[in-house]
C-alpha cells in the first residue's frame, strides 16, 4: 500500500463559462474531431477558448499521507469545493490525475443524497449506502448516528419539513460513523449551532487521532489551527502555500488585508462588495462610508491597546424611519466573536437623505492583535436595515508605555500541556493577588471546605 492516503499530480478543472456541462455522444465527439481542424484555420477555436474557460484549478500537486489531518483554505472561488469534489469522484479532472487510498466518506453539501419525501430513517438508509455501507452496518449503527445527531423525536418525519441544521446533524452523522479510512469535509459545520459543532468537532479529533485521514475546508480559521497541524492554501485555482497550519492561517489572512491598515477609509464601493443583498433586508436606511479615526483626530487603520476608536459613518436614509440603530460586531481574526459596540437606538426620526453618525468605543481588555467587524443597520422590532460583514478591519499594537505586564500577552505552557507557547490570549483579565502566606509544616491540614480555607 501506498504511503499517501491522497496523492495529486497536476490536477486541472476546466469550466466553460455560458455552457451546461453534458454527456457526449459518439455523434458529437465526431462531429467536434472532424470540424476541429477548421476551427482552429479559422481562430474560432481558439478565441472560444480564450473567451470561455475558466480555470477553477491549474496544476494542483500535494500528497496526504495516512493519519494525517489537513486544511484547505482560500478565498471564495479559490478552488477548494471543487478539489473536494474531484477526491469525492463526484466530478473528474480536466487534466492531471488524483489517486485516493481507502474508503471515502465525503459532507460535501447539506443533505446531499436526501430525498424530501422520505423520512430521516429512510434518508438515513439511503445516504449510508450511497457512501458504502452496508444495511447490516447500518443497522448495528442506527441508534448511535440517530443519538449522535440528536434526531430521536423527528426521525420519522419527511426530511422536507427539516431544517437546514436537522440536515446537516443527520447528514454529518452519516458520513462520521461509516468510520471511513478518509474522510472529506466542505465547510458544512457552518449550518450547526455552536454545541453541535463542539461534537462533530471532537467526533474528527477522534477519527483523527485514530489513524484516518481528515481533509477539512472551512472559512473558520480558529477550527482550522485547532484541527489540523497542516493547510494547503488555494488561491485562484493554484497552490499558494503548503505547510504548518498555524504558519499557513497567519499568511492567508494577512493576504486578505494588505493594504488597509494605513488608509481606515471604506468608501461605498469596499461596503458594497461585502454588503449582503439578501432580500430580507429593507434597505430603508444604508452605509454609504465609513472611516476609522484615532484620538488624535487622524483616519487610521491601527491604534494603541486601550486607545478609543471612533467610527465615523455616512447613512444614506431612503425611506422615512422613526427607529435606526447601528450594531458593530468585533471579530478576532479567525472569526471568533468578541464583542458588540451597541451605542443605543436613534430615536429622533429619519427622512429622507444623507446623515453622519459617529460611534466612539475602547477596545479595553482586548489584547494587541488583528480584528475585522460587521456592521447591522436595524429598526424597529430587529427590522434588518443593511448588514455587511467584513465591513472594517483594524489592528490593536502594543502602548510604547504600557500599564499592564507585557509578560501577559502570552502563555507560558510547559511542555506536557496541550496549549502552545505560540498561542496567544484574546482578553486581558485584571487580577491581583488577594492573600498570600506561608504555611508551615506543623500547621494544621486544610479543612475540605471547597475554598481550601483553614478553618
Amino acid at each position: 500500500m501506498s504511503q499517501y492516503a491522497i496523492s495529486v499530480e497536476g490536477i486541472g478543472k476546466r469550466y466553460r463559462l455560458g455552457e451546461r456541462e453534458r454527456y457526449l455522444t459518439m455523434r458529437d465527439l465526431l462531429t467536434r474531431t472532424a470540424s476541429l481542424p477548421f476551427r482552429l484555420l479559422t481562430g474560432r477555436a481558439r478565441r472560444q477558448a480564450q473567451r470561455d474557460d475558466l480555470w477553477a484549478l491549474e496544476d494542483v500537486s500535494f500528497q496526504i499521507k495516512h493519519g494525517e489531518s489537513v486544511g484547505i483554505v482560500g478565498r471564495n472561488g479559490a478552488g477548494k469545493s471543487t478539489l473536494l469534489k474531484i477526491l469525492s469522484r463526484v466530478s473528474e479532472p480536466t487534466r492531471g490525475q488524483g489517486e485516493v487510498q481507502g474508503r471515502v466518506g465525503s459532507l460535501l453539501e447539506v443533505g446531499t443524497g436526501f430525498h424530501p419525501e422520505l423520512t430521516g430513517r429512510d434518508n438515513l438508509y439511503l445516504s449510508g449506502a450511497i457512501l458504502g455501507m452496508s444495511r447490516a452496518d447500518i443497522r448495528r449503527r442506527f441508534d448511535e448516528i440517530v443519538a449522535f445527531a440528536e434526531l430521536d423525536r423527528f426521525i420519522d418525519t419527511p426530511v422536507k419539513y427539516y431544517s437546514s441544521g436537522m440536515y446537516v446533524r443527520l447528514a454529518f452523522s452519516v458520513a462520521a460513523h461509516m468510520e471511513p479510512d478518509i474522510l472529506l469535509i466542505d465547510e458544512v459545520l457552518a449550518v450547526g449551532d455552536s454545541e453541535f459543532q463542539r461534537k462533530c468537532l471532537g467526533r474528527m479529533e477522534q477519527l483523527a487521532g485514530g489513524g484516518r485521514t481528515v481533509l477539512f475546508v472551512s472559512h473558520n480559521m480558529t477550527i482550522v489551527k485547532s484541527l489540523t497541524d497542516r493547510s494547503i492554501w488555494l488561491n485562484r485555482g493554484k497552490v499558494e502555500g503548503d505547510g504548518p497550519s498555524r504558519e499557513i492561517v497567519d499568511t492567508y489572512l494577512a493576504s486578505t488585508q494588505t493594504g488597509r491598515l494605513m488608509s481606515g477609509v471604506f468608501d461605498a464601493t469596499a461596503l458594497n462588495e461585502k454588503r449582503d443583498k439578501s432580500e430580507y433586508y429593507l434597505h430603508n436606511v444604508v452605509l454609504e462610508e465609513l472611516r476609522l479615526v484615532n484620538e488624535a483626530g487622524t483616519p487610521a487603520g491601527a491604534f494603541y491597546e486601550n486607545s478609543a476608536i471612533r467610527i465615523e459613518m455616512l447613512l444614506r436614509c431612503n425611506t422615512a424611519t422613526k427607529t435606526c440603530r447601528c450594531l458593530t460586531n468585533i471579530y478576532s481574526r479567525e472569526g471568533q466573536l468578541l464583542f458588540r459596540c451597541d451605542p443605543g437606538a436613534w430615536t429622533e426620526g429619519m427622512e429622507p437623505g444623507l446623515y453622519r453618525a459617529t460611534v466612539v468605543f475602547n477596545p479595553g481588555s482586548i489584547l494587541p492583535g488583528a480584528f475585522s467587524a460587521e456592521v447591522v443597520i436595524t429598526g424597529r422590532a430587529d427590522t434588518v436595515y443593511d448588514r455587511i460583514w467584513d465591513a472594517f478591519q483594524f489592528d490593536l499594537i502594543p502602548d510604547p508605555k504600557p500599564t499592564h505586564d507585557p509578560h501577559l500577552l502570552m502563555y507560558d505552557s510547559s511542555p506536557d500541556t496541550t496549549v502552545k507557547t505560540t498561542d496567544r490570549a484574546l482578553i486581558r483579565v485584571q487580577s491581583s493577588w488577594a492573600s498570600f502566606e506561608a504555611l508551615h509544616a506543623q500547621s494544621a491540614p486544610l479543612a475540605s471546605d471547597g475554598l481550601g480555607v483553614r478553618k
